[in-house]
């Protein structure tokens, strides 16, 4: 059994754009299935989150599908009429990015604030005044 301790892709320097970061993670997968051809005895270890992974990667997509499929249903008249009016749907659709984009702002300012404090915390650390 052939081991990797110095791997020549973890000595290799971080990606710095985008773009090289984003091919780096796509490709992560097919790297981690060439180690697990290449240490064939990691297999066990491996097959049963594998097999996890796919169950529930199925059955979150088939509640989605369920989930998309009631709504559609539900909402398919008020869909259909409401077409006609272009510009409601647009102010809609501008209202529920910003809505999201504001979400998004506000869970990234929580971790900013609370992180510090969290990591003190469970270290021990307690600042004073």
């Amino acid at each position: 059994m052939e081991t990797d301790v110095m791997d020549p892709y973890l000595a290799a320097p971080a990606a710095r754009n985008f773009l090289a970061r984003f091919v780096e993670g796509a490709a992560t997968p097919v790297r981690g299935f060439r180690y697990l051809n290449r240490n064939r005895a990691l297999w066990r270890f491996a097959i049963l989150p594998l097999v996890f992974n796919a169950l529930i990667t199925t059955t979150a997509f088939l509640l989605l599908f369920t989930v998309a499929g009631w709504f559609y249903a539900q909402f398919h008249p008020w869909i259909t009429e409401g077409l006609a009016d272009v510009w409601r749907w647009l102010v809609l659709i501008a209202e529920v990015v910003v809505g999201l984009v504001l979400l998004h702002r506000r869970i990234q300012m929580y971790h900013v604030e609370a992180a510090p404090s969290r990591c003190l915390s469970v270290t021990g650390v307690h600042l004073t005044g």
